[in-house]
C-alpha cells in the first residue's frame, strides 16, 4: 500500500460527534482521526482543551477504534488573552458530555500545564497536542517543559502556526522547530504543525515528514477538503438547531394565539351576555316606569285627587308665605 493511499483510510470520513462553536479546529478533526488510527498512542495529552472539540475528537477515535489508550485533557478552564475568558458553564457543559461517554479511559485535569506535567512519567506520552496560550514564550515553554515526557514514538501537534497577529507567536516557534525535527504542516484552519519527536514512528506517519512537495500538496488538499466537510456539517447542525428553536418559538406563538383566541371568544360571550342583561334590565325598567306612569295617571284622575286639589293649592301658598316670612 502506497503512502498516499493510507490517507484515504475510512476513519477520516467518520462524523465527529462533538462540534461546538465556530472553532477553526473543526478543519483538523479528520486528520486527528487518521493520526490516532495510524499512531495508536498509548497516552494522549492535550494542553488547552477549552470546549473540547479537538480533545473529544481524539477520544472519539479511541472509542470507535476500540483502543486501550489513556487520554488526558489539561486546562484551567478559565481562559486566556487569546482564547478569551469565560465562566464555569464551559467546563460544566464539557464535563457533562465527556464523563458518561469517555470517563472510563479519559480524564479532565483542571490545573495548569506545569502542575500536570509532574503527573506523568518521563518517556510515556505518545501524542501531545499543544494549544494553550499562543505567545511565542508560552508555547516554547510548554514544549520544552513537556519534552522529557515524550516517548520514542511521540508526535507533537501545534495549532495556530499560521496566525501572525494578536500577539500569536506559535509560528515563530514552529519555524525554529522545523530545522530541528522532521515536520509536516497544514496551512488551513489557522494551521496545524505535525512534529515527529520520536524515532520509532509507524511508517504511515513518518512518511508525512519525508514526503515530497507533490505528496505534501495532495495530503494538504485531501485533509483540507475533509475539514471543509466538517465545517459544513457544523453549519448544518447549527441551522438545524436554529430551525428547531424557531419551531419551538412558533409552537409557543401558536399556543399564545390559541390562548388569545380563547380569551377573545370568552370576552365576546361575556359581552353578548352583558348586552342581553342590559336589554333585559332596560326592558324591566321600562315596564316599571310605564306601570308607575299608569299609577300616577290613576291617582290624578281619581275623585279624591280632584277634591283635595284646593287644599294642595292652599298648602303651596302657605309654604311660599312662610319662606318669605
Amino acid at each position: 500500500m502506497s503512502f498516499l493511499s493510507n490517507i484515504f483510510d475510512t476513519v477520516v470520513y467518520m462524523r465527529p460527534d462533538r462540534l461546538t462553536g465556530a472553532t477553526p479546529w473543526h478543519g483538523h478533526i479528520p486528520f486527528a482521526f487518521w493520526l490516532v488510527r495510524q499512531l495508536r498512542p498509548k497516552i494522549i495529552v492535550e494542553l488547552g482543551v477549552h470546549a473540547g472539540n479537538s480533545y473529544c475528537a481524539f477520544c472519539q477515535a479511541v472509542e470507535r477504534l476500540n483502543m486501550s489508550s489513556a487520554c488526558f485533557g489539561v486546562d484551567t478552564w478559565q481562559g486566556d488573552e487569546h482564547g478569551g475568558f469565560y465562566d464555569e458553564s464551559v467546563f460544566n457543559e464539557l464535563k457533562q458530555y465527556h464523563d458518561p461517554r469517555f470517563g472510563h479511559f479519559s480524564s479532565l485535569l483542571r490545573m495548569t500545564f506545569d502542575e500536570a506535567v509532574e503527573l506523568f512519567d518521563d518517556g510515556t506520552v505518545d501524542l501531545l497536542h499543544i494549544d494553550g496560550l499562543h505567545t511565542y514564550e508560552a508555547s516554547k515553554h510548554d514544549f520544552e517543559h513537556w519534552k522529557r515526557k515524550l516517548s520514542n514514538r511521540a508526535i507533537v501537534l501545534f495549532h495556530d502556526i499560521e496566525v501572525r497577529d494578536r500577539g500569536f507567536g506559535v509560528w515563530r516557534l514552529w519555524n525554529e522547530l522545523q530545522s530541528q525535527y522532521p515536520t509536516f504542516a497544514f496551512s488551513h484552519s489557522y494551521g496545524l504543525g505535525v512534529l515527529q519527536y520520536g524515532s520509532d514512528i509507524p511508517t504511515t506517519v513518518s512518511s508525512l515528514m519525508t514526503s515530497d512537495d507533490n505528496q505534501r500538496m495532495a495530503v494538504q488538499t485531501h485533509f483540507q477538503t475533509l475539514g471543509e466537510r466538517v465545517n459544513l456539517l457544523w453549519q448544518v447542525r447549527e441551522l438545524s438547531d436554529r430551525l428547531t428553536m424557531a419551531n419551538k418559538d412558533l409552537q409557543s406563538t401558536d399556543r399564545l394565539l390559541d390562548q388569545a383566541r380563547a380569551i377573545e371568544s370568552q370576552l365576546r360571550a361575556e359581552n353578548e351576555q352583558l348586552k342581553t342583561d342590559v336589554n333585559r334590565l332596560t326592558s324591566e325598567l321600562g315596564a316599571e316606569i310605564d306601570q308607575l306612569k299608569r299609577t300616577v295617571q290613576i291617582y290624578e284622575t281619581s275623585t279624591s285627587w280632584r277634591i283635595t286639589r284646593p287644599a294642595r293649592s292652599m298648602s303651596r301658598v302657605i309654604r311660599r308665605l312662610a319662606r318669605r316670612q
